[in-house]
């Protein structure tokens, strides 16, 4: 702890020296005028106004975000739909599909037996 007094001590600060100036991004390009309390930009007033504007496109795009996004929703609840419908009507073509499989092998089936009969009850065809 000595050793800090030590430095300090060696190091004379000077009240009437300034510190180095403090450098603002955008400095240079910008008008800065003196105040009694410090420094100010001439033109933030034209920045604050620039931000105001910039706030209501923020806004804007926020509003035609939601609007966007409820079409969005109102399409895919649709598309939602016409896929349930789609699949539905799938399902009863595939069982529509399996009720003519089974009524094709009736026929059949049936044609076979009249067939038979007829050979049966023909006396000339045996």
């Amino acid at each position: 702890m000595a050793h800090l007094g030590e430095s300090r001590n060696a190091e004379q600060i000077d009240e009437h020296t300034s510190p180095p100036a403090l450098v603002v991004k955008g400095e240079d390009a910008a008008k800065v005028e003196k105040k009694p309390h410090g420094y100010s930009f001439k033109s933030i007033d034209s920045g604050k106004e620039t931000l105001r504007v910039k706030d209501e496109e923020l806004q804007n795009l926020a509003n035609n975000i939601r609007a966007r996004d409820a079409t969005i929703k109102k399409i895919a609840d649709k598309l939602t739909q016409t896929a349930e419908a789609a699949e539905a009507a799938a399902s009863v073509a595939h069982t529509l599909d399996g009720h003519r499989i089974l009524l094709c092998s009736e026929i059949e089936r049936l044609r076979h037996y009249k067939q038979w009969k007829d050979k049966w009850n023909n006396p000339c065809s045996r």
